[in-house]
């Protein structure tokens, strides 16, 4: 019996890979996308379009929605400071003053913190912003 050696394979394997962000591929594939099936590149920024228009109305409907928060919570935090605020002048008048003048200065105390972090955190949220952009 004769031994014969086995064939060996020697094919080769091709790959080809492409990435792109963005809503839209180059617009060399566009085209080959057109050319297998026509009106593909029309479907294609129409899509694109579509999926803009989307995606701004979502960020429209989130910063209504962020703004009606704050002005809720802004609203809250008044009506629960100048309920505490009146309760301490209550405080006085009853004659406990040590407690109702420790309940309006806390409670002037915090509306003022508040103040003051809230707009040192426009000016750096401000500051990151105009960074971003330069």
């Amino acid at each position: 019996m004769s031994r014969r050696k086995p064939k060996q394979n020697t094919g080769h394997v091709a790959q080809f890979q492409a990435t792109f962000t963005g809503p839209l591929p180059p617009p060399a594939i566009i085209e080959r996308y057109d050319a297998v099936l026509p009106g593909a590149a029309e479907r294609i920024l129409k899509m694109a379009e579509n999926q803009s228009a989307h995606r701004h109305e979502i960020e429209k409907t989130v910063i209504k929605q962020n703004g009606l928060k704050s002005l809720l919570g802004q609203i809250f935090g008044l009506v629960i400071a100048m309920t505490v605020i009146c309760g301490g002048f209550w405080m006085i008048y009853l004659g406990k003053s040590i407690l109702g003048l420790s309940l309006v200065i806390g409670s002037l105390a915090a509306l003022a913190a508040v103040f003051v972090v809230g707009r040192a955190r426009q000016g750096s949220e401000r500051a990151q912003k105009q960074k971003m952009f330069q």
